[in-house]
């Protein structure tokens, strides 16, 4: 999936950011974004915590504004003076926020909440989640639907959320709904959501560490499958540890283009 405009799709033929000759150029300005321009991607660290957690709403909305190198006008749609723009960066938001809340509604993540909150905080939380659901889910428009291999189809799950194709929204129940989504936004507002968001978030790290978590059990349980069959072997596991230490940082090439920080 090449673009990732939620609102509604875009088939216009996205700028290259390479002449083909390994020259790197800046994009051609446009106003949707591909995938790897959207704000997950942007803002994780996939090394620790995101800067962007412990800086002003003032400061990051600054960046936000600024165009990216690939060719996309800001960070996120709701930059744009277009009500349709903003609308798709809207749309962003409210789904990913409705799948957070889903995912708290999982009779596991329930149980690990009523564990780890006070009783009043899980309370609360649960109440506000009954509360704000109803009007999240109005105002989410439809996407259209692609299919997905490889990588993609492993993270493709918020389509799933969406009103179908051609539901039609009662306009006045739209701008009430919608109403109380731009109320439920008020920071001087205790919102246990939007506080237990953050926690479970922890700046990027939970879910950068559970990612590599994720890849060190598969390969302890899987890893020699695709060639000796079985798992890896506490033996394997130390020698690649001691090789590691025994390895200098040479393998980071000169251009700065290779990942192997690590």
């Amino acid at each position: 999936m090449d673009n990732a405009d939620f609102g509604g799709g875009c088939d216009l033929k996205l700028p290259l950011v390479s002449d083909g000759k390994g020259t790197k150029r800046k994009g051609e300005e446009r106003v949707f974004l591909k995938v790897f321009e959207t704000l997950p991607a942007q803002l994780l660290n996939v090394y620790g915590p995101s800067a962007y957690v412990d800086k002003s709403d003032e400061e990051v909305w600054r960046h936000f504004n600024k165009p990216l190198k690939s060719g996309a006008r800001y960070m996120t749609e709701l930059c744009s003076k277009e009500a349709e723009r903003r609308g798709v960066g809207i749309n962003r938001f409210v789904a990913c926020v409705l799948e957070f809340i889903k995912y708290q509604e999982k009779e596991s993540t329930k149980k690990q909440n009523e564990f780890l909150l006070k009783e009043d905080m899980y309370t609360q939380l649960y109440s506000e989640i009954d509360k704000i659901k109803g009007p999240l889910e109005y105002v989410l428009a439809p996407q259209k639907e692609r299919q997905t291999s490889g990588a993609a189809s492993l993270r493709a799950v918020s389509a799933q959320t969406r009103a179908g194709k051609g539901v039609v929204r009662d306009a006045k129940q739209l701008k009430e709904d919608a109403a109380k989504v731009y109320a439920w936004l008020d920071k001087s507002t205790r919102s246990y959501i939007r506080m237990v968001m953050h926690w479970q978030g922890a700046s990027g790290v939970s879910f950068v560490g559970s990612t590599h978590h994720r890849a060190a059990q598969c390969w302890r349980y899987q890893g020699n499958q695709c060639s000796d069959g079985g798992g890896v072997s506490v033996t394997e596991f130390q020698d690649a540890v001691v090789s590691r230490h025994s390895s200098s940082s040479a393998s980071i090439n000169e251009a700065g283009e290779c990942a192997d920080f690590a």
